[in-house]
């Protein structure tokens, strides 16, 4: 994957981090120089929770979706001839939630309720 252009436009860079079927890379928008992250989902249909139709539906939702505390979907396409769905977000930045709590075991209260309003917000938006 390191080295592939998708659409012609995301530079696949560096993997970050990966499982069995999704994996994030590191990748440059050629179009804009903009450092992005991309998401490989090369799971056969049969493992997908929904129907690969349904899942563009849901991905063209999620690129509504905006806000301070989202990684926002900018793009999403299929590569057809290698069978993988790939997703462009904005870069993230800062540590994981699985990060933190393998540091600090749990979290406060108030960060928790924080973490929810911000779900619940992103949710309200996307539905």
């Amino acid at each position: 994957m390191i080295g592939k252009t998708l659409a012609g436009r995301y530079q696949v860079m560096e993997r970050i981090r990966g499982g069995e079927y999704l994996s994030t890379y590191l990748a440059v928008d050629v179009a804009c120089g903009l450092e992005v992250e991309v998401d490989i989902l090369a799971a056969p249909e049969e493992q997908l929770p929904v129907s690969p139709a349904r899942l563009g539906e849901l991905l063209d939702a999620a690129i509504l979706v905006n806000g301070t505390h989202v990684s926002c979907l900018r793009d999403w396409g299929e590569e057809a001839e290698e069978d993988f769905v790939y997703m462009v977000r904005e870069k993230s930045c800062g540590a994981s939630l699985a990060e933190v709590l393998s540091c600090t075991g749990e979290l406060p209260r108030q960060q928790v309720v924080e973490i929810t309003a911000a779900a619940v917000e992103v949710l309200t938006q996307a539905y």
